[in-house]
């Protein structure tokens, strides 16, 4: 972990309630995809953890959902302007075990998945990605995903590729676990509303079992959780 100053070169809306900003200075302490970054935010007294998007020696870009008033003001935030950051934050993701990986994330979780697909890119994997959201305008930067990933877009109410959530457009994609020679990476959101579901409560317990029957490693990103639960807009 480093303390840093980092200034803002970009911070711009890419989708509905959510932002794109772009940081730059020293970043070398960024490590790995996966990792968080922690950010204070003038006037409230904790700091934003919000997972890394992509990075660089020399920036980061982070993707973050208006949820509260710390977002809402750093939706504002002009360029120039100098944040003072905690880099190098989290465990980040291993892609030296995986050979074939499928990605699946929904919603603002999509970010920490944007350096990953880089990484398998740097191996010459390129992964299977299953993203989900509930219509096309909650789906960001779609055409950047396709270019490192090979992308099936699913939404809750068909306004965009596969009518479902990710599990039941997994079902559909036949996609074959016998088949996933790696990760099968996830983030929180997707663990919630699949095992909060009304309609389908067994449909991720078989998705895990499936791992497991396989012999596939199943990570999920979590370096978002006090954001989701609004722990950083206090």
């Amino acid at each position: 972990m480093e303390n840093v100053k980092l200034k803002i070169e970009k911070n711009f809306q890419v989708g509905k309630d959510i932002f794109l900003m772009t940081l730059v200075g020293d970043t070398k302490s960024i490590k790995n995809p996966g990792e968080f970054i922690n950010i204070t935010v003038p006037n409230y007294y904790l700091r934003r953890p919000i997972s890394v998007c992509k990075y660089g020696e020399d920036h980061v870009d982070i993707l973050y959902k208006v949820l509260g008033r710390g977002t809402k003001d750093m939706s504002s935030f002009e360029k120039g302007m100098e944040l003072d950051v905690l880099v190098g934050l989290g465990n980040g993701f291993d892609v030296s075990i995986s050979k074939k990986p499928l990605l699946v994330g929904g919603g603002i979780g999509i970010a920490p998945l944007f350096a990953l697909a880089e990484s398998f890119n740097k191996l010459n994997i390129t992964p299977t990605l299953v993203y989900g959201a509930r219509s096309k305008d909650d789906i960001v930067l779609l055409e950047e995903l396709e270019k490192l990933c090979n992308v099936i877009v699913c939404t809750d109410d068909g306004s965009l590729g596969f009518k479902g959530n990710v599990i039941e457009c997994i079902k559909n994609s036949n996609i074959d676990f016998k088949d996933a020679e790696g990760n099968v990476i996830t983030n929180p959101e997707i663990v919630w509303q699949q095992t909060l579901s009304t309609e389908n409560p067994d449909d991720y317990a078989n998705y895990l079992l499936a791992c497991k029957k396989y012999g596939i490693p199943f990570v999920t990103n979590t370096s978002e959780t006090l954001y989701d639960v609004g722990e950083c807009d206090n």
